[in-house]
């Protein structure tokens, strides 16, 4: 038996809270998938390397041309990131009023966002307890 000559671009999406997508031009969608989630308000958790390449920055520009908001760009987040570095990431979403926050970068990245999460979400001003 002959197989058709298919090819499949890589996507996939996994929903366990955090939602984690990946997709090639995935970032055209952040808008749309924030707001299905009842986002208004988002912050931007990155790195510097990631604005320094332009990433963070292609993902702002599609949050720009969607309904959501965006209320600013964490950049502080180090490989491995410290507590003052989770508690300056919950600082700033606070600061900002946001209701919804977009990780864009790898491990760390999601990490720190995530922490934050749990800071907003749990009313915490100090990650440490947390972490102990």
């Amino acid at each position: 038996m002959k197989y058709p000559n298919i090819k499949f671009e890589p996507l996939f999406s996994w929903v366990n809270r955090p939602r984690v997508m990946y997709s090639p031009g995935l970032r055209s969608e952040v808008g749309f998938e924030m707001s299905q989630l009842g986002g208004k308000k988002a912050v931007i958790f990155t790195d510097k390397g990631l604005v320094a390449a332009g990433i963070a920055e292609m993902v702002a520009q599609e949050v720009r041309k969607s309904d959501l908001e965006l209320a600013g760009i964490f950049d502080a987040i180090i490989q491995d990131a410290r507590i003052d570095i989770i508690n300056a990431g919950a600082a700033f979403y606070r600061k900002c009023g946001a209701d919804c926050m977009i990780a864009v970068g790898g491990g760390s990245v999601m990490d720190t966002a995530k922490a934050v999460n749990i800071m907003i979400s749990g009313g915490e001003d100090d990650f440490a307890p947390l972490a102990a």
